[in-house]
């Protein structure tokens, strides 16, 4: 029985460790190797490069991204579905169920509706979540709406620090539709970070995977694509969650001294196939089978102890 104990309370302390350790792999792997990439996301360099709407009003953002895509669509056409941005109109066109699990209350539209086309106006708030909530304080502010060319957002502080001074320190979020030479449109979206902005690293990459998908949905929305939503992207999801819980299990069933080595590698695959594969059933697949694999390895490594249990530490 005591053995039994001291199995059960050297498990909990290996699953503690291996969260840690995947946490701070995870973490690491954003910062050094994917963060970079993010921010310029289906941007090319003379794009990344370029100068956008907003810019002037923050000329030393501490923190900046440029992410494009292209539509099947002119600039004109595209304009309608940036001016049913936010949630008091179409939503944001991405994982409106990660946006409604943080309770913003948002119900997406995936086709043009009259009502929420309607032109935007200079101080107007576009809400991020239910006004009715959080204090009624999640919401940006139009800067600039001139179609078919600039829409620009900032955070509430920003605007009068716009209006008096010409400068802007927490946030800007600039979309910049351009026509390309078919007369299709390549679709900007620069983000800029102030001084005052908290948490940068955190909300950056929540900002990269909630925008990226928003690009995509937009880039296939205007350009007069499928309206389905496609299952695709839940086996993705489904997958990196299943894969996630087997290399915690794998690090856990580890010896000590092998335990971090599939922990810290494992975890920076994970957030490879997170940041830089496009959200696909099959990608989502392989990175499960390779887990599977780790997992079972795992397993073959662990010990028995003398009442025949299997101990990670023996």
């Amino acid at each position: 029985m005591k053995n039994r104990l001291r199995f059960l309370i050297r498990l909990v302390l290996r699953g503690i460790l291996g969260a840690v350790v995947m946490l701070a792999a995870f973490a690491a792997s954003w910062m050094v190797l994917f963060q970079e990439g993010a921010s310029a996301w289906g941007a090319g360099e003379s794009e990344t490069r370029a100068e956008y709407p907003g810019d002037r009003w923050m000329p030393d953002a501490v923190l900046r991204s440029t992410r494009a895509v292209s539509i099947a669509a002119p600039p004109e056409k595209v304009w309608p579905w940036l001016m049913q941005i936010g949630q008091d109109r179409g939503g944001f066109y991405s994982y409106e169920w990660l946006e409604n699990l943080a309770g913003s209350n948002i119900r997406g539209v995936d086709r043009l509706i009259p009502e929420f086309t309607r032109e935007r106006q200079p101080g107007e708030k576009v809400w991020l979540a239910d006004p009715s909530r959080f204090d009624g304080q999640m919401h940006n502010v139009v800067v600039e709406a001139h179609a078919p060319d600039r829409l620009v957002l900032c955070a509430p502080p920003d605007m009068e620090a716009i209006r008096t001074r010409g400068l802007a320190s927490f946030f800007l979020w600039s979309f910049a539709p351009r026509s390309d030479v078919n007369g299709n449109t390549r679709l900007i979206v620069r983000s800029s970070y102030g001084v005052d902005y908290p948490q940068t690293g955190v909300v950056s990459l929540m900002h990269f995977l909630m925008e990226r998908k928003m690009l995509a949905e937009l880039s296939r929305l205007a350009g007069g694509g499928s309206t389905d939503g496609g299952s695709s992207e839940v086996i993705w999801f489904a997958a990196l969650v299943l894969s996630a819980l087997l290399l915690w299990a794998a690090s856990m069933l580890s010896p000590w001294h092998t335990g971090w080595l599939i922990g810290a590698p494992g975890m920076a695959l994970w957030s490879m196939v997170l940041f830089q594969a496009w959200p696909s059933a099959i990608a989502g697949g392989v990175l499960a089978l390779l887990s599977v694999i780790i997992l079972i390895w795992s397993w073959r490594q662990v010990g028995v102890n003398d009442d025949g249990f299997a101990d990670p530490l023996s």
